[in-house]
């Protein structure tokens, strides 16, 4: 695959195919969500879940899914990335897309609360709790 390179990448992303410090992510593949419009994938990654938008792997879309694999990476400014690499050669670098605040975890407890309640509901309808047919 001929990777395209841009000359103004910033300078504190490594593009090299393999570096030490990289540490292979898995998707997170339970359940997916589309959240202001886009549609995220999940990884877990070192500290926590980290979302890159599914649309920035639409131009890798003629890679068979098996041989893609997820790298987390650090910038030299801190900042995580996912390397993504088909078999052992780099193929897109992605950022995160930083949903993880106040409202996006308010959000999603009060979608969790939801389940949880209907979860109750459905549970009590089946098994019961003798009082009622």
């Amino acid at each position: 695959m001929n990777i395209k390179r841009y000359p103004d990448l910033p300078e504190s992303i490594n593009l090299e195919d393999s570096i030490k410090e990289e540490k292979e992510v898995e998707e997170y593949t339970k359940f997916s969500l589309i959240y202001g419009g886009r549609c995220l994938k999940a990884f877990v990654a070192e500290n926590g879940i980290v979302f890159i938008d599914s649309a920035y792997l639409a131009p890798l879309s003629d890679i068979s899914y098996e041989n893609i694999r997820y790298f987390e990476r650090t910038s030299t400014q801190g900042t995580t990335y996912i390397a993504v690499k088909n078999g052992l050669e780099l193929v897109a670098a992605i950022f995160p897309v930083k949903v993880i605040e106040d409202t996006f975890v308010a959000e999603i407890n009060t979608f969790a609360q939801l389940c949880e309640t209907t979860f109750d509901i459905q549970n009590h309808k089946k098994g019961g709790d003798g009082l009622c047919g």
